[in-house]
């Protein structure tokens, strides 16, 4: 569990969030050695102070179009992301796809929902600059 924190001036708490997952990494061999995939699944929850920071519409700000809205906390929906990452030397790739459904999440009822599920992702590349002259193996 972990406690969410906004970015604005001041920072403040706004409710802890729960995300059990199962996470699955093979480290390729063959013809895919040196090639790292991943899979993860889950739930996701959060606190009701959590879901009415992103979905809550207070009366001052309700309209004929975007009723008041108060969610509960609870279920947020679930998560299932494929990962795939790899080092040549110096540098270092990695790509993501997540795909989220937000079907019977507490806040599924908010005007401010527009969708009830959403595809993301991302690609990275890093180039080390300096790397210690003594190195060890990791499983990780």
């Amino acid at each position: 569990m972990s406690e969410a924190i906004t970015i604005s001036a001041p920072p403040k708490a706004i409710g802890a969030v729960f995300a059990p997952d199962l996470n699955l990494d093979y480290a390729g061999s063959g013809r895919v050695a040196g090639w790292n995939f991943g899979v993860l699944a889950g739930p996701l929850f959060a606190q009701r102070r959590y879901h009415e920071y992103f979905y809550a519409v207070t009366s001052q700000y309700a309209t004929e179009t975007r009723p008041a809205y108060e969610p509960g906390g609870g279920y947020s929906g679930s998560e299932a992301l494929l990962s795939t990452s790899k080092r040549y030397g110096s540098y270092w790739v990695g790509a993501y796809v997540r795909h989220d459904w937000l079907a019977s999440a507490a806040f599924i009822g908010s005007p401010l929902v527009q969708q009830r599920d959403y595809w993301a992702g991302g690609i990275g590349i890093v180039w080390m600059i300096r790397a210690s002259r003594t190195t060890v193996e990791s499983d990780d």
